[in-house]
């Protein structure tokens, strides 16, 4: 059996608590990684060329917030 096997076979077996918790904590796995990410890509400078834009934007009054 393999290593996604077994955990199908144990997520089937939770209780709904525990598929709860355990959604609960992918969803802040899945946060935590997209922010680890974000910040790598950072300190690369992979943001720099947006950040330009954004600030051009702005300085031109083009710039749009979203919502």
């Amino acid at each position: 059996m393999g290593k996604m096997d077994a955990i199908t076979q144990a997520i089937e077996e939770l209780t709904t608590e525990e598929r709860a918790e355990l959604r609960a904590w992918l969803d802040e796995l899945d946060e935590r990684l997209f922010d680890e990410a974000i910040e790598r890509d950072a300190k690369a400078g992979r943001l720099d060329p947006l950040l330009a834009d954004v600030r051009a934007r702005v300085k031109s009054g083009t710039f749009e917030e979203f919502e």
